[in-house]
């Protein structure tokens, strides 16, 4: 058997779809090129053992049975290596068809470079700023820690630990690189030996490069070639606290590099210890900031509402407050907290609104029973007023000016049909997937915009072809939140270039396995998986709240409108709105409901609505087979929280329209 010029190891850990993927950009890479491949598996439960040794059973696998760590996995591979070069690559990325064949060139090339990584791409296509950088000296550290290298990563003075203030589209020589992708000779290993078995996770790969380069091993950072790195993968399917583990490592590092510098030691404990609170209170702060909102808002509405019933602040007698301000506040907690506001619909506008009514029927009957609190009814009705406009107004306005797409991605309400997708690449498996989603539909499932290809084919009712080179315009056209690539009609060069488009696009990218029965799997697309449900519209339940819904809301906006109509001429923009009120309180519309299309058939499945799915949905290319299957999606899941979210995103929609124009 001729000795393999290069050994590759991967450590999987619960990352079955993400290693599969890796393997196949792998074997493409490694066309001509004498290889084997490890896979070290740290007792993973997602049935990777089966998938590779199903799939892959050229891979030589190693089997443990508890979760051994990154070094000690690599460890035991790195033993088994036969190869001349020696790559460590992390399961959740993908390589591009030139990238092992470029690193090799540069071996040759540079006979002097010892270790090198090369281009590192985010998920979004940015870059990855871990795959150059530096040890944490004390200065770096502090720029780093401080966010003055955010400020000025174009200085050298502050860039110094991630070298923002270099090119990243040339090769040179760096003290560290990123631990996902590290190719070195067998020379480097046979000298300074393994990592180090005391870093569980993180942190190894920065001693070990610290360790080669006190042994005068030469690393380089290589633009010329390009990786996608999922980050973080592994660890959210660890049972482990992530963030605990990091800062353990680097307490270890400079336990271990620097305890023959004092003044190193203590400031470098001293900024890990920071960054680690930093990174406690940040984590805590994501988790946690609707309720911390809410407490907020609650005990402003008692203190306004103390204020306008007295004419004065602390009007209650003195044993009254701990009920007001800490019982109250406990039952408005409770009381969203049942309704899942704090797991699942943390910004639902209806939810919360719902939630504040409960919530003031509670303390209502809690002050029918314990008397002594009962001395101010005005008191209660402010309270609920205030609260409806603070609770639910405030989760209004994120959801209107929230500051950035990353952010509205992260913590919106998810859109009622998933996310907007496109495919990249056209051939059979395509279509098939495309035809498996349609079949699909009436799970509400639909969210296809359509294929971008250049082949030329005619576009039929299952899918919509889009032609254009430039994918960007696509993305802001389209509004795409989700891009899944065919691998069948696609290298995985070609991702990687479509990838490294899109940066600071926050899209969410996947592939279409080759595997046809795994295409349903949860882990491909987590949004497919919805339960068959009948058509809960013609609940009897659902149309009484409805119509009293419709009648409430009509009537306050016939009220309200009445005066501008009076004094309104014509046939203006408000006229038309009143008259379509009147028909809601008539009955012969509603307020969510099918859609206005004047082309769509009608169905009887429910009254023409002000808003529907469809219109929310489909801003441009409506066609009436869409519509109809929209409205069919809607009268299927129709409730009063549907409809509340439903008619909030449609104005939210109209706001942020006008604000644009």
């Amino acid at each position: 058997m001729n000795k393999p010029t290069i050994s590759i190891i991967i450590v999987n850990y619960n990352v079955r779809e993400f290693l599969v993927n890796a393997l196949h950009s792998l074997q493409k890479a490694l066309i001509g090129i004498q290889n084997e491949i490890f896979v070290v598996d740290n007792a993973s439960i997602d049935d990777s053992v089966e998938v590779l040794k199903r799939d892959f059973p050229s891979v030589i696998l190693i089997e443990n049975n508890e979760n051994l760590g990154f070094a000690k996995a690599n460890n035991l591979a790195l033993k088994r290596c036969r190869g001349d070069f020696i790559l460590l690559l992390n399961p959740d990325t993908l390589i591009g068809e030139d990238t092992i064949r470029v690193m090799l060139n540069f071996f040759t090339e540079n006979p002097t470079a010892a270790i090198a990584g090369c281009k590192i791409l985010n998920s979004d296509g940015t870059l990855q700023l871990a795959c150059r950088r530096s040890y944490p000296t004390p200065w770096s550290s502090f720029s780093k820690l401080s966010g003055l290298s955010s400020l000025f990563p174009r200085t050298k003075l502050f860039g110094k630990y991630n070298l923002t203030y270099l090119d990243p589209d040339k090769t040179y020589e760096v003290e560290a690189l990123s631990g996902s992708f590290v190719m070195f000779r067998r020379e480097v290993y046979e000298d300074i030996g393994g990592l180090d078995e005391d870093f569980f996770m993180y942190g190894e790969d920065l001693d070990w490069f610290y360790r080669a380069h006190k042994k005068n091993w030469k690393i380089f950072y290589v633009h010329s070639t390009k990786i996608i790195h999922f980050k973080g993968e592994s660890t959210k399917k660890s049972d482990f606290d992530a963030v605990r583990k990091f800062y353990e490592a680097m307490h270890l590092f400079v336990k271990k590099h620097y305890k023959s510098t004092s003044l190193v030691v203590p400031i470098l404990r001293i900024g890990i210890f920071l960054r680690a609170l930093i990174a406690f209170f940040g984590k805590f702060w994501i988790k946690n900031f609707p309720i911390i909102f809410d407490i907020i808002f609650i005990n402003i509405a008692i203190f306004l509402s103390e204020y306008l019933r007295f004419g004065r602040f602390f009007a209650f007698p003195q044993y009254a407050y701990p009920f007001y301000y800490i019982f109250v506040t406990i039952f408005y907690l409770v009381t969203f907290s049942s309704l899942g506001i704090y797991q699942k619909y943390r910004f639902s506008i209806s939810r919360s609104l719902f939630a504040v009514i409960v919530s003031f029927l509670i303390v209502t009957l809690f002050e029918l029973f314990f008397k002594n609190f009962a001395f101010s009814r005005a008191t209660l009705i402010f309270l609920l007023i205030i609260t409806t406009i603070l609770l639910p107004g405030w989760r209004f306005v994120y959801r209107i000016f929230e500051g950035s797409r990353s952010l509205s991605l992260k913590y919106r309400q998810k859109n009622i049909l998933g996310p907007r997708t496109l495919i990249i690449g056209y051939n059979s498996g395509s279509i098939e997937f495309i035809k498996n989603l349609k079949k699909k539909l009436r799970e509400g499932l639909d969210n296809i915009v359509g294929i971008m290809t250049d082949v030329d084919i005619k576009e039929s009712s299952d899918f919509k072809i889009i032609k254009s080179n430039n994918l960007n315009d696509i993305i802001d056209r389209y509004k795409i939140e989700q891009i899944l690539f065919s691998i069948n009609a696609l290298s995985y060069s070609e991702i990687l270039n479509f990838i490294s488009k899109c940066k600071n696009k926050n899209i969410v990218f996947k592939i279409i396995p080759k595997e046809t029965d795994i295409l349903n799997e949860k882990n491909i697309l987590p949004e497919l998986d919805l339960v068959q449900i009948d058509l809960k519209i013609n609940n009897f339940f659902n149309k009484f709240v409805k119509r009293i819904f419709d009648v409430v809301l009509s009537f306050f906006l016939l009220f309200i409108l009445f005066p501008i109509k009076i004094f309104s001429k014509g046939k203006n923009k408000i006229s038309v709105f009143y008259k379509k009120i009147f028909e809601i309180f008539k009955g012969n519309m509603t307020f969510v409901g099918r859609s206005l299309s004047d082309n769509l058939d009608d169905t009887n499945i429910c009254k023409v609505g002000l808003v529907s799915l469809a219109k929310l949905n489909l801003k441009d290319n409506v066609n009436n087979e869409e519509i109809q299957r929209l409205d069919f999606l809607y009268a299927k899941n129709q409730s009063f929280f549907l409809d509340c979210e439903i008619l909030i995103n449609s104005v939210i929609d109209y706001f942020k329209e006008k604000s644009k124009n």
